[in-house]
């Protein structure tokens, strides 16, 4: 039985059949590349929160307390600031 492979984007097709009627799909090299897709997407996500937050508890501490007399915030309630 021959095999041939086919290359479709970055996707491995296998045909097994020597009639050729039968395709198979390869997800080993796809599902790798997907769950570091995520991790990467989940990473940028985090970072993203902490660098805005980050920023909005900056203009908060400067500025609110100064002008209404209320405390300053952490990080974690400007991110729920944020969030909100």
């Amino acid at each position: 039985m021959s095999e041939n492979r086919y290359v479709v984007g970055n996707k491995n097709l296998i045909n097994n059949s020597p009639s050729g009627t039968k395709i198979s799909y390869d997800f080993s090299n796809s599902l790798d590349e997907s769950v570091l897709g995520i991790l990467c997407f989940i990473l940028v996500v985090i970072a993203t929160l902490v660098l805005i937050g980050y920023i909005i508890q900056y203009t908060w501490n400067k500025t609110i307390p100064d002008i209404f007399s209320v405390k300053e915030i952490t990080l974690y309630q400007a991110i729920g600031l944020f969030i909100l």
